[in-house]
Formats: C-alpha cells, structure tokens, sequence
C-alpha cells in the first residue's frame, strides 16, 4: 500500500514555531541557551505556539509510534533498520504519525518525524523483531 504523504504546512502559518528546518534546531542546540535549559529528550517537539510539549505528550507521540511499528511488524513490513526502511514504509509512519499528532509535522520535509524514528526504532527493534522478521 502506498500512502500520500500529507500535505507539508508552512511556516508562514505557524509563525511562532521555532525549529521549522532541522538547521535552525541545530544552531539553537548549540547554542549557550540550550546548553542551560532542559528541553527533554526531544527539545525540537512543540506546539503551534512554540511552547515545548509535555513529558506526557511525548510519551504518548513514543506510544504512537510503537504502535505503528507493532502494525508494520504484524504485515511482516517492519524494516531492519530505520535507514533502511522503503519509502513506502516511511510515508506510512508519516503520514499516521501526522494524522495522530499534526504537531510532528510541524517543520519542512517531516524533519522532525524522521529525527523521532531515527532515534528510537533501534530500541523498539532490539526489544520486538528477530532479523529475520525485519525486511
């Protein structure tokens, strides 16, 4: 099944995001700023106002994402690896990543989603998939 990635929002309408562009979260997190202050464990997810998003939310954007990968692990899709996952699988998980939480969507070319999955699959995997469940 291949999947529409959802339309990308634009900035112009969501003025008071702050990490729109992967580039602008990596100037910030090198910054004095982000040095001092404890954003958590993703300090690039925020709402439409710009306002970090609570330890709750992201704990419930963990449990959507580990769902997703439950669903492609059950229709023997799940990838080795995040890297190596088709395209087809990744405009799935973004778009249901979207489609349950627009905030992550909130940035250009789904930079966010991607960093998310990037960071965190390896773990899932290690606890969910044999290699030779994963294609």
């Amino acid at each position: 099944m291949t999947l529409t990635l959802p339309p990308q929002l634009n900035k112009s309408d969501y003025p008071n995001v702050r990490f729109w562009t992967h580039k602008s979260f990596k100037v910030y997190d090198k910054s004095a700023n982000a040095q001092s202050t404890d954003r958590g464990a993703f300090p690039f997810l925020e709402d439409k106002d710009g306002h970090l998003l609570s330890e709750d939310h992201v704990a419930a954007i963990g449990q959507a994402m580990r769902a997703i990968w439950h669903g492609f692990k059950s229709r023997h899709i799940a990838p080795v690896t995040w890297g190596g996952a088709s395209s087809a699988v990744k405009n799935e998980f973004i778009a249901e990543m979207v489609k349950a939480h627009p905030e992550v969507g909130f940035c250009e070319h789904y930079w966010k989603i991607n960093a998310l999955a990037t960071a965190r699959y390896s773990s899932w995997k290690q606890s969910y998939l044999t290699d030779s469940e994963g294609i």
